[in-house]
């Protein structure tokens, strides 16, 4: 479908640029008319999409009330069209649609239509020039060139603003230590729960949280076998018998790093981590010390 078409595009563009956050938002919010239907469209405008929960103009609260009735159709249809649980819940806010009916119809370039932010001009046309290629509908077009318009400025003004992407999403933030919302999944205890399963079974199936509940678990999966690699890497030398123990987490890390399965894990991947640990495992003992020794 062209919607679907249109997400990977966008998907392969930004998360690049590091706004995978941002993309995921972007991807609900587009994909609005084709969830629900024209009708339904037509009463209704989705804005955004924040921690789970996305946001929807309406006229009024008449509006308002018969939508919500449809809540549960439209949750259902948003988890089989996109493959995950990204949308725990809608909320409809009344007395805004059709509040920006001649910015969606607006096309000019966006340097000139905010003088305020100065968007990449590269990465604008790196990302527009293929969407004329794939000659979409007019309305979808235009609300793609919208979405592709706003994240540009959004990274813009926040690398202005000395902003950094999250470690973990991609999303930018002020705090160096990660977005909100990743910190604030890190300290759910669903999300450490599933953290500690990924530790021993990186394939743990997860479908029953959202993608980003899932990347944070991931994150923290990783970090917890990096801690873990540091100790057993101190007793090792004294008790060999870890050396099982080693291998496994080691294994593991890569696995939950490059989204693999544990046993397809192979002996070049595992030289993406510190050298020490390749060393102890026993693998690549001479190579590696003298491309050590040459590199001194």
């Amino acid at each position: 479908m062209a919607e679907r078409h249109v997400s990977e595009l966008l998907g392969a563009f930004f998360s690049r640029q590091g706004m995978v956050r941002a993309v995921r938002r972007a991807e609900a919010v587009v994909a609005w008319p084709r969830i629900v239907g024209p009708k339904l469209a037509g009463m209704a405008q989705a804005r955004s999409l924040k921690d789970g929960v996305l946001f929807v103009d309406v006229s009024d609260s008449e509006t308002a009330m018969h939508m919500a009735l449809e809540r549960p159709r439209i949750l259902e249809a948003y988890e089989r069209a996109l493959g995950r649980r990204e949308i725990r819940d809608v909320r409809f806010v009344a007395g805004r649609k059709g509040s920006s009916e001649d910015e969606t119809n607006n096309r000019e370039d966006p340097a000139q239509s905010d003088s305020s932010v100065a968007i990449d001009q590269e990465a604008w046309h790196a990302l527009t020039s293929p969407l004329t290629e794939m000659a979409l509908p007019d309305d979808l077009e235009s609300m793609t060139i919208q979405v592709a318009r706003a994240l540009l400025a959004h990274r813009a003004r926040a690398e202005a603003a000395g902003w950094r992407a999250c470690p973990t999403c991609g999303a930018w933030s002020p705090n160096e230590l990660g977005c909100d919302a990743c910190l604030r999944y890190r300290e759910q205890a669903h999300v450490r729960a599933l953290s500690d399963q990924f530790m021993v079974m990186p394939e743990t199936p997860a479908s029953h949280l959202s993608e980003e509940e899932v990347s944070v678990a991931r994150a923290l999966a990783v970090e917890q076998l990096d801690a873990m690699l540091r100790r057993l890497l101190t007793q090792v030398l004294a008790s060999p018998s870890l050396l099982p123990q080693l291998a496994v987490a080691a294994r593991n890390r890569v696995a939950l790093a490059e989204g693999i399965a544990a046993e397809s894990v192979s002996d070049h991947d595992l030289m993406r981590l510190d050298p020490r640990v390749a060393r102890a495992l026993g693998r690549w003992g001479g190579e590696l010390d003298a491309k050590e020794d040459g590199d001194a």
